[in-house]
């Protein structure tokens, strides 16, 4: 994983001899950790991709919306929430 993470973050920011300024940072974050997402799910030769890298970026910048819901629906039940948040991309 260190080493994955290392690579990402030397792809995304590279080497920073002079200050710099990274604006983005929610699509650096996200890529690196699609990176690893990747390689845990699929395996590491598959996660090599570009492709497939961006394809778990997406999908993970996709189902944050989910768990930045506020609990509105635990006025109803406690576990309502948990329950829209979990099983609802399914």
């Amino acid at each position: 994983m260190q080493k994955n993470i290392l690579y990402s973050l030397d792809k995304w920011i590279g080497e920073c001899n002079e200050p710099r300024s990274v604006n983005p940072i929610w699509n650096v974050t996200n890529n690196v950790t699609a990176k690893l997402i990747a390689n845990i799910c699929i395996g590491e030769e598959a996660s090599q991709h570009e492709d497939v890298i961006h394809s778990f970026a997406v999908l993970s910048d996709d189902m944050n919306i989910f768990f930045l819901l506020p609990p509105f629906l635990s006025i109803i039940h406690q576990k309502l929430h948990e329950f829209i948040t979990v099983f609802n991309w399914v």
